[in-house]
């Protein structure tokens, strides 16, 4: 049996009362950093989801997340602040 290993971040997503919220494993937001899975789940009805947030290239495969490209994660990551 093969598994898929799919290495991302760790998110626990959350709508309830109109409100949209992407947080890690300590709580820190990812709501801000990505907007596109917010507007998505705000379509849907009030939800838990504890899961891996992974990117995926142009074929379809999954990055690991020191491929990730994202300016606001780096400077999540990294402890810097963005304006």
């Amino acid at each position: 049996m093969h598994e898929l290993k799919y290495d991302g971040f760790r998110i626990l997503v959350t709508h309830v009362a109109g409100e949209v919220k992407l947080l890690s494993r300590p709580g820190t937001p990812y709501h801000d950093i990505f907007p596109e899975i917010v507007a998505d789940v705000a379509q849907l009805p009030e939800l838990a989801v504890d899961g891996e947030l992974v990117m995926l290239d142009a074929e379809g495969r999954p990055l690991a997340p020191h491929h990730f490209v994202i300016p606001a994660v780096v400077a999540l990551v990294s402890g810097a602040v963005i304006a």
